[in-house]
């Protein structure tokens, strides 16, 4: 009998597997016997494949698919989101990546539906540094749509999926980490493609994993960039609440191009009987999540064929073929009770993992689109951005004429190359010295009488949320006991058990739903009477003030105290009447507020303001010039008050007060207008296309000498609002 060592058995069967597998998953042509099974068994069908097959292996080139690496770390079951799981340093000489850089492959933990941890996938490129003394900004890149099976990592390209644009990066001094996206190299869980939710943890996830893999080489300070399915998952990292953390340092913002960010209004703007190659595509976005409604896009015979994707590895081009020899492209043309289930099926899709859907924004946030874009159409996303704006996130859109879906990327590369480095280098004025900050309050605090409510502190990472709360709690326990009622602080926050826990030294008001609405109804029961001591008693029927107001609020006491005292501003019971009608009576908040301009003259009011603007960013200590030192003196003395809505506002009030500005009033200001100008332009960047409307807006200021200055700051200042 013959004794094998299963040590040499292993081994060899081991290597027996890896000699039967190909250089890349990708290299498989389909066998007769698979046309056979999958109904691609006509000359056709196999035909197609392997036109498109041969289209796909450029994307990759001749490095080979590193099985080993793909496969999923021994450590990940014990692993936690953000983990470095595996790191390994490439031969540069095998890719076509920026010259005197370094790339590492990393795999790390991520995570996926339902909140679970995922493997993922991905590269770091180190560029080369003159000083090693020197930290590396960072940016997380998101690539555009490659595929959705596991053959299709981007990584496992010759180029890292460069299609111009990650390498225009280090040449600028990026350092870059691109997430694979989970499902595309590794296969512990399939790709969900096209979900900004989920695809922006791996965004997330790998800055994490990369700052571990090296400690200290890169700035406190990251930002992101995305392109296509990629801009949607920059976009979810947009809303994404970790990004408000500093686990990953301090997020400064990101810039989507060309977004597929709302599903339902990208296939209603360019349906897949135009856009066919996204069929199987679409098929995957429902089937990788076990979603509760699966929409029939596909025809019965399309669909047998939709194994053959992670059979034959098919990626960016073969997809899009893989139906190209069916009737319509394989894409069902669907009844109306089919239609229904598919925009139920789109819409809740979107609701619940796309992107500018009713979430917080957390940074400012760059959008580029080109108006011909004939993948992600113009009006998804202006309907996206429109959105995302009416909640109050902070989105800037810039739109580009004439430029291919592919062509954006590059065309706009100036445009958010100088965004990126703005935002890094610069960013938001933030107070980022703790030992400052309480030298203004200690100096705020010594005005008595001080009420101090803090209000979203259960956005603050855990450490900050104990330091701030015991700051001012030691405050208010070192008054006297004859003067404790002189600082009273209101810290708000959700109702969590992490916020209970770390608020536990605090006393306690918890205010429901139930609280406000029986607070607002007594509040609206007080002016009720109040009105009918000054105009007569109302029957329900006539005027039902308090019952209504209550309604419309919302639970918004700023309503209902605008809506009730303008209705006891009235001069008559017949004038009341009329206000209290349907069409007159405010729906909204937005509607309380309008401006009539009998009562105030905005054109004078926006003339001042602006006046008063740039005057006040013309004081000594605004000078750029101004050294740390005499900032933080002058940040005590209260210099700074203005400061913010002077910057933010001053070229509002500008364009709001031309349209009735006369010539002697410009020329008045002339003087003011150049020494802003001196001050503040200096170092203005590149020069910016002023388009046609914008100069038909400043054709008044055309008086001035001043005017090339001035218009080059107005447009700079709308893409970037800060001096």
């Amino acid at each position: 009998m013959t004794v094998y060592s299963l040590g040499l058995l292993l081994a060899s069967l081991a290597a027996l597997v890896q000699a039967q597998r190909p250089n890349r998953p990708n290299d498989l042509n389909i066998t007769q016997a698979q046309g056979n099974a999958y109904g691609c068994s006509s000359k056709a069908c196999l035909e197609n494949l392997q036109t498109f097959e041969a289209l796909d292996r450029p994307i990759f080139g001749d490095v080979p698919f590193n099985y080993d690496f793909y496969a999923t770390a021994d450590n990940f079951t014990k692993s936690k989101p953000g983990d470095l799981l595996k790191l390994q340093q490439q031969n540069s000489t095998l890719y076509d990546i920026t010259p005197g850089s370094s790339l590492w492959f990393i795999q790390y933990t991520s995570v996926g539906v339902g909140g679970q941890p995922v493997p993922s996938t991905g590269f770091i490129l180190l560029p080369y540094l003159s000083e090693a003394s020197n930290k590396t900004p960072l940016i997380s890149y998101a690539h555009g749509t490659i595929g959705t099976v596991t053959a299709c990592a981007a990584s496992s390209s010759y180029n890292g999926y460069d299609y111009d644009s990650w390498k225009l990066l280090p040449p600028h001094g990026f350092a870059v980490v691109a997430t694979d996206f989970a499902g595309l190299g590794n296969n512990y869980t399939t790709h969900k493609y096209g979900n900004p939710v989920i695809n922006s943890e791996d965004v997330y996830f790998a800055v994490v994993a990369a700052r571990k893999a090296f400690p200290n080489v890169f700035t406190t300070k990251w930002a992101s960039l995305g392109h296509s399915q990629g801009a949607g998952a920059i976009w979810g990292l947009e809303e994404n609440p970790r990004v408000a953390s500093n686990q990953s340092g301090e997020y400064m913002g990101g810039v989507a191009v060309a977004p597929s960010a709302r599903l339902n209004d990208l296939l209603t703007a360019v349906p897949l009987s135009e856009g066919y190659g996204f069929g199987p595509l679409i098929v995957n976005v429902f089937q990788s999540l076990n979603f509760s409604i699966q929409p029939p896009v596909l025809t019965p015979e399309a669909m047998k064929r939709y194994p053959l994707m992670n059979a034959l590895g098919l990626c960016d081009n073969s997809y899009a073929g893989l139906n190209f020899d069916l009737p319509n492209h394989g894409i069902l043309k669907p009844t109306p009770e089919q239609n229904k289930t598919i925009h139920e099926a789109y819409t809740k899709f979107q609701d619940q993992y796309g992107a500018a859907t009713g979430r917080k924004g957390y940074k400012d946030f760059l959008v580029v689109q080109s108006h011909d874009d004939e993948i992600v159409n113009y009006t998804a996303t202006i309907k996206a951005y429109d959105f995302a704006c009416k909640k109050g996130n902070i989105v800037h859109l810039s739109v580009y004429h004439n430029l291919t879906h592919d062509e954006s990327m590059a065309a706009s590369a100036s445009e958010w190359l100088k965004w990126l480095s703005d935002r890094i280098s610069g960013g938001e004025a933030i107070l980022s010295s703790s030992r400052l900050a309480k030298d203004l309050l200690q100096l705020a605090l010594k005005s008595r009488k001080t009420f101090i409510v803090i209000d979203g502190i259960d956005e603050c990472p855990r450490d900050d949320r104990r330091e701030i709360c015991t700051f001012f709690r030691n405050v208010v326990d070192s008054l006297p006991r004859n003067t404790m009622d002189e600082i009273r602080c209101l810290f708000v926050s959700q109702d969590d058990g992490i916020a209970r826990k770390d608020l536990s030294m605090l006393s306690t008001i918890k205010i429901t739903a139930d609280c406000n609405r029986q607070e607002l109804a007594a509040f609206a029961k007080i002016w009720q009477i109040r009105i009918e001591e000054k105009f007569g008693t109302f029957s329900e029927q006539e005027l039902d003030i308090a019952a209504v107001v209550t309604a419309r609020s919302q639970g918004m006491f700023i309503f209902a105290k605008c809506v009730l005292e303008e209705l006891f501003q009235q001069p008559s019971r017949e004038a009341l009447l009329e206000e209290w009608k349907a069409d007159s009576f405010p729906s909204e908040l937005d509607d309380v507020f309008l401006i009539r301009e009998e009562i105030i003259d905005t054109g004078e009011a926006n003339r001042e303001l602006f006046a008063l603007s740039i005057a006040y960013l013309c004081f000594p200590e605004i000078n750029p010039k101004t050294n740390a030192s005499e900032i933080e003196a002058a940040l005590v003395t209260g210099v700074f008050a203005f400061y913010e809505y002077a910057v933010a506002t001053w070229t509002l009030h500008l364009l709001d007060w031309l349209p009735t500005a006369k010539k002697d009033q410009i020329l008045d200001l002339g003087e003011d207008i150049e020494a802003f100008i001196d001050l503040h332009t200096t170092d203005m960047p590149s020069v910016q296309v002023i388009s046609k409307p914008m100069q038909d807006k400043l054709k008044a200021l055309q008086i001035l000498e001043a005017y090339s200055s001035l218009a080059q700051a107005i447009v700079w200042q709308r893409k970037s609002p800060r001096i």
